[in-house]
């Protein structure tokens, strides 16, 4: 079980209160294998980018996400869990930053784990929604 001590560092904000639910709904489509939620939370900017933890993850525009973003879920293991230990989450305007050191439990058949990964995301609010305008996805060494 993944321990549930979260640090946040928040302002007293609704804004990030929002963007910390679309977080979670982001790493729950994750965890379903839904590429098609995920469509929703992304910029639809050509300067939108999301960098993964492997040389060919790197995506630029929403058109490519339609495109790449599938080979990224499907090279994962089949994720059971997604919890944050710690964030940091900042607001700027109509900008939310969001740093996470995120566990996930995976199980493929008999094989069970857990990996831990650094993720950021930069949200800009775009016609009333919070978008990823930014985000990578790393595995510390």
């Amino acid at each position: 079980m993944i321990d549930q001590t979260v640090t946040s560092t928040v302002a007293d904000d609704s804004a990030t209160d929002e963007v910390a639910a679309r977080m979670r709904a982001f790493y729950d489509a994750w965890t379903a294998r839904d590429t098609d939620a995920h469509y929703q939370f992304f910029a639809d900017r050509p300067d939108f980018l999301i960098w993964g933890s492997d040389t060919w993850e790197a995506i630029t525009g929403k058109g490519e996400a339609y495109r790449q973003f599938p080979r990224w879920v499907a090279s994962c293991p089949p994720w059971t869990r997604m919890e944050p230990r710690e964030r940091l989450i900042r607001r700027s305007g109509n900008i939310v930053f969001v740093a996470d050191d995120l566990l996930a439990d995976f199980t493929r058949g008999a094989e069970q784990g857990r990996v831990n990964f650094r993720v950021t995301m930069i949200w800009e609010l775009i016609a009333g929604e919070w978008q990823i305008i930014h985000g990578h996805i790393s595995i510390p060494d």
